[in-house]
């Protein structure tokens, strides 16, 4: 459900509200001039979308909007009432610029500074109470250098100035070093961390390139053993460039390969339905990124999006059938994507968003409460996965 956490890189000024109609205005997206490099790019737009338990979020020109469950203040709206389209979340504004959702909370990146809202019974927000919250509350300690967040089911870990907290719940020793849980953060690794993924019960971080992983480990998650670790393990020593991580099972990038390990029962991991506790290669060349769901994966190669996995309600899109190999979804120019508990995200090149799968509590954002095994189309309009970048006037033809 988490994602690789890397920032998205702010671009130009702070957009200025000017006095002009709004049929005199125009919102500019990002250009390929202005991306950094392809790799960079992939993982920078991996942190603006994100899939929850039963819930999504998803940055527009640089504000923040959730949809889906909202049982437990999830999306930050200042209620508990479900929503099946797009909605701002309250006070965050314009400069969000990432975005983890876990099963009933979520947090988000804005000038450096770290925010969480929703379920809060482990002290997952950070704030040093166990008090749930309906709209965004600043983490204890990360007003500002936060670089990066992942959110698992009851924790949370975010980079700052290089070293890596977490926070919530505690009792496989998810968030490393003890098995005591925090409400405030506690550093784990304390420089040269350059990304993180938060699973349900495990966490892995990469530094200097190398994998390191701790928490529950009953299926292999960590990798390398079945045994439990409340201190960072290596798992793979070098040229990892993205992980992310489920409940039962971790991926990674290697030199654009991907390998997967831990729990198989639904062919998660790909190319059999044998579970292991090692790395075990399912796409050997050009994958840029990969998004982890509940039993199921999905990857980005050549601008064209793969799952398999689970399948029961269409979270892979296509079909209603598990697949332990590939099996193509969105065609070609996707740039993004991310899992959620039983449904998926995919951005496009032309910043349309796209979600399939479960959508009892319309986790999908296409105004219905109706499972879809094929993508459709978040809310009416596109523009996700960017930042503002400007306000500009236009000239009426």
């Amino acid at each position: 459900m988490d994602f690789q956490t890397r920032p998205f890189k702010a671009l130009g000024r702070v957009a200025l509200s000017l006095a002009l109609p709004t049929s005199a205005l125009l919102l500019a997206t990002l250009t390929s001039a202005a991306l950094p490099p392809r790799a960079a790019q992939a993982s920078s737009l991996q942190a603006t979308i994100a899939g929850g338990d039963r819930h999504s979020c998803a940055i527009k020109a640089g504000v923040l909007y959730c949809w889906g469950r909202n049982v437990e203040g999830q999306l930050g709206i200042g209620d508990n009432i479900n929503r099946n389209t797009p909605v701002p979340v309250s006070g965050l504004g314009l400069g969000v610029t990432a975005v983890a959702a876990g099963w009933d909370h979520t947090c988000a990146i804005k000038g450096g500074a770290l925010y969480c809202w929703g379920q809060n019974n482990d002290g997952q927000l950070g704030t040093g109470d166990n008090i749930n919250r309906d709209t965004p509350v600043l983490v204890s300690g990360m007003g500002s250098g936060v670089t990066a967040v992942a959110a698992g089911a009851s924790h949370t870990c975010a980079i700052k100035g290089g070293a890596l907290y977490c926070w919530g719940r505690n009792n496989v020793g998810q968030l490393g070093g003890s098995d005591l849980s925090t409400d405030t953060p506690v550093t784990n690794m304390d420089s040269g961390v350059t990304a993180v993924t938060a699973g349900a019960y495990h966490t892995c971080a990469i530094k200097g390139g190398a994998l390191y992983c701790w928490g529950r480990n009953n299926v292999g998650q960590l990798g390398g053993s079945n045994l439990f670790a409340n201190i960072p393990v290596t798992n793979m020593d070098s040229g990892v460039t993205a992980v992310e991580s489920d409940e039962n099972h971790t991926c990674a990038i290697k030199g654009g390969a991907l390998y997967c390990w831990g729990a198989n029962g639904y062919g998660q991991l790909g190319g059999s339905d044998l579970s292991t506790n090692t790395p075990v290669t399912n796409m050997d060349s050009g994958v840029t990124a990969v998004a982890t769901g509940d039993d199921h994966t999905c990857a980005i190669k050549g601008g064209a999006l793969y799952c398999w996995g689970r399948n029961a309600s269409g979270q892979l899109g296509g079909s209603n059938l598990f697949a332990n190999i590939p099996v193509t979804n969105m065609g070609s120019g996707v740039t993004a994507v991310a899992g959620g508990w039983f449904h998926s995200l995919g951005l496009k090149s032309d910043t349309c968003l796209y979600a399939w799968g479960g959508n009892a509590q319309g986790q999908l954002g296409n105004g219905s409460n109706t499972d879809s095994n094929t993508p459709v189309q978040v809310g009416n309009e596109c523009g996700w996965g960017t930042l503002l970048r400007g306000i500009m006037p236009i000239v009426q033809r």
